[in-house]
């Protein structure tokens, strides 16, 4: 294991003694996974991890443990997160079963938090049941050219260049060119960068895919002109020629997918509850008590 991995190991196990333990334990009695046997859960998709006392904890209760994390933990590998989190399930089982041995469930504050649990969830439900019925490829379409009306194409280059190990190479190149030689050849006679075989044509790019530097470089060109000094970047020396400047085409649906159902299923979301706002029958009072007009 890397020292970055056990750093967040580390971390990981910090989160759990800060609270970690509670939300799992919360979600364990949201889930209310059933008691079965050790026999009857041989399932091999979903094998048992762990039993507590009688109580199952199978390998999507730890996948599942594992979505909640902070996203630079959630990107581990499962098999370094495993122990902690399969741990923090335990100490989750063994902290609600205690509390049922003492008839925490019996309380009027337990049964008060259960019963909105239990409205959050069916919220969540019919919320998302909506959401899918309604996220056709129709209204995705329609939201997708919506979201493009408002995004201009992003401005690209073309350029080619010529990387070199020295800034004394890269300024005999520039002056080899100020007598008029050909910037295709000498990038395929003298660049160190791959794209020299194909005279050090890099395509069309967008200024933030390019390190800083030699983006900031060759954005400021126009077409036809060629870097008059060296342009230092972490790969060495570039001797820069721009040939063509574009806006680029606006992103396409399998690009913003993501993006586009998450705008419409909040406009889905907003619309929804609006519309049961209409039909339905509501007062509202102030802090005091007092009606509100």
């Amino acid at each position: 294991m890397s020292r970055r991995d056990r750093r967040s190991v580390t971390l990981l196990a910090a989160l759990f003694a800060l609270g970690m333990n509670a939300a799992l334990a919360a979600d364990a009695v949201v889930q209310q996974t059933p008691t079965k046997s050790p026999a009857a859960a041989s399932q091999p998709a979903d094998p048992t991890v762990a039993i507590v006392n009688g109580d199952l904890i199978r390998l999507s209760d730890v996948e599942t443990a594992r979505q909640r994390l902070p996203e630079q933990l959630r990107a581990m590998p499962l098999q370094v997160l495993f122990p902690t989190l399969i741990n923090g399930l335990i100490g989750s089982k063994l902290a609600a079963q205690e509390a049922r041995r003492l008839g925490m469930q019996k309380e009027s504050e337990h049964q008060k938090l259960m019963a909105r649990v239990e409205e959050q969830l069916l919220e969540r439900q019919y919320i998302l049941k909506i959401i899918d019925e309604r996220s056709t490829d129709a209204a995705l379409k329609a939201r997708y050219n919506q979201h493009i009306a408002g995004v201009a194409g992003e401005e690209q280059v073309r350029a080619r260049h010529i990387l070199l190990n020295s800034e004394g190479d890269a300024k005999a190149i520039i002056a080899e060119l100020g007598k008029g030689a050909n910037f295709i050849e000498l990038a395929k006679k003298r660049s160190t960068d791959p794209a020299g075989a194909s005279g050090g044509d890099l395509g069309f790019f967008a200024k933030d895919e390019m390190v800083a530097e030699f983006a900031e470089a060759a954005f400021a060109m126009k077409p036809g002109e060629v870097s008059t000094t060296p342009v230092k970047s972490e790969f060495g020396w570039h001797v820069i020629k721009v040939e063509e400047r574009r806006v680029g085409p606006p992103p396409s649906f399998p690009d913003v997918e993501e993006e586009v159902r998450g705008e419409l299923a909040r406009e889905i979301s907003t619309s929804l509850i609006d519309e049961l706002k209409k039909k339905a029958k509501i007062q509202q009072f102030g802090a005091d008590g007092k009606p509100v007009p």
